[in-house]
């Protein structure tokens, strides 16, 4: 195989010319990009990052196996319902918990814990979940 002076390549007595190629090379990107545009993808565009939903508060956000094993908690279901109606990923980090959390408790837990500071600092969505605890049903000084 070898580039002839007049810009043709030989290979075996058949003639392909270069500007023949140059052609077939560019109707074939032009229908790729044809392709991709009526097909309403962009296929240059990035996955967008997720957005981090960060849950504080008591049982009732909780909501993990232990407290309800076929139970899907609200919080799941906000994150579900945001990226159903958004199209944009929501990645959840819930940090409730359980154990009779009261106001004050969570308060001093978000002034005093580094990692939920951090958590809640870099969060896109925020979910407080308290309360519960602190009617005077739920106290036990009555």
């Amino acid at each position: 195989m070898y580039l002839s002076l007049d810009m043709s390549l030989e290979k075996e007595g058949s003639m392909v010319h270069v500007k023949q190629l140059i052609r077939i090379v560019i109707w074939a990107i032009l229908l790729l990009n044809l392709m991709v545009a009526c097909s309403g993808l962009d296929a240059f565009e990035p996955t967008p990052t997720p957005w981090n939903l960060v849950a504080v508060g008591d049982s009732i956000p909780y909501n993990k196996p232990i407290s309800c094993p076929t139970c899907t908690g609200f919080v799941s279901r906000y994150a579900e319902t945001i990226q159903t109606e958004t199209g944009h990923p929501v990645k959840v980090q819930n940090l409730s918990q359980l154990g009779g959390l009261r106001v004050d408790d969570l308060l001093h837990e978000v002034q005093d814990d580094p990692y939920r500071r951090e958590a809640l600092a870099s969060a896109d969505i925020i979910i407080v979940g308290i309360g519960f605890n602190d009617v005077a049903w739920s106290i036990d000084d009555d």
